[in-house]
């Protein structure tokens, strides 16, 4: 008798597994501080929300309807403030994150690989003018919005416009992620009015967005993985870029 071969292993649902992760987390420094323990645990988290949505149109200032899940990327545990392990305290404010930032701080270039896949990075931009690159921009302002740079990466018929937004510390980071996700203006043209895959992070004093959609102005279903697996990849390239500035900043 044959036997067909096992099925590969599933790949593990890595946000849901951070999000686990950190929530034990805010549940032990709420223990071991109380209320001011769970402050400092909400400013260090880097949470992210996702969403399925129509990208507006250039000019267009109106929320697109989406359907929201949310998840979390974590540095691993927090250890406190900067001059510790903990890549996100160190990144909380600007008196602690005093390196410049580039558009090479966030971008790889010209390629991006990623467990074996190749993305080609098509177009940079940075601009102090938050509110020129991005449909929500007096919600950036606002939350206190000093830079905003994108990148567009792709492979294959898929694109993504990742921004990141750098503010003066992480209240304001958090508070951009919570009012203007998904409302990034992508370079290149695509995700024109048709539903995007949407998503937006804070890290620290920084808000990381994606739009991910398809290059030649298809919609993109929610079952898309292409599109999810190249929205995941960007997002891990940039939370890795966060990750070793704030080590760096900790040493």
């Amino acid at each position: 008798m044959t036997y067909a071969p096992a099925p590969p292993p599933p790949t593990p649902d890595w946000a849901a597994l951070a999000e686990s992760a950190e929530r034990q987390r805010v549940r032990r420094r709420r223990l071991a501080y109380g209320v001011g323990g769970l402050l400092a645990a909400g400013l260090a988290a880097g949470v992210a929300a996702t969403a399925l949505g129509g990208a507006p149109e250039a000019g267009d200032g109106g929320r697109a309807p989406v359907t929201r899940a949310h998840a979390v990327e974590t540095a691993g545990p927090g250890r406190g403030p900067a001059g510790t392990a903990d890549p996100v305290a160190a990144l909380s404010t600007a008196a602690l994150d005093t390196a410049p930032t580039t558009v090479g701080t966030f971008f790889s270039g010209p390629d991006l690989t990623v467990a074996g896949r190749t993305y080609t990075r098509e177009a940079v931009s940075a601009t102090r003018d938050c509110a020129a690159a991005h449909t929500a921009g007096p919600e950036l302002v606002r939350a206190g919005c000093e830079a905003l740079y994108r990148a567009t990466y792709r492979r294959g018929g898929i694109a993504v416009t990742v921004g990141v937004a750098v503010f003066g510390d992480a209240d304001g980071a958090l508070r951009a992620k919570d009012r203007v996700p998904g409302h990034l203006r992508p370079l290149g043209g695509f995700c024109a009015g048709v539903r995007c895959r949407l998503t937006a992070t804070a890290f620290g004093r920084y808000t990381y967005v994606t739009v991910t959609g398809r290059a030649d102005g298809r919609p993109v279903a929610a079952a898309d993985q292409a599109a999810l697996t190249a929205d995941r990849d960007v997002r891990r390239h940039v939370f890795g870029r966060l990750v070793d500035r704030g080590r760096r900043a900790s040493g």
